[in-house]
């Protein structure tokens, strides 16, 4: 899921500066999309 994400906003932003900040948001996107999926019982992930 996370390959095409990167190959996207990698097209979309191809300066050095923002690798970091693109690797940022992506992480923060999928932290977010686990917890909903925690609060709504389809896992079950004690750190969140």
């Amino acid at each position: 899921m996370a390959r095409p994400n990167v190959d996207l906003t990698a097209a979309a932003m191809p300066k050095k500066r923002s690798s970091l900040l693109k690797w940022i948001i992506i992480l923060v996107i999928i932290i977010a999309i686990l917890w909903y999926l925690n609060n709504q019982g389809y896992v079950n992930i004690p750190w969140l």
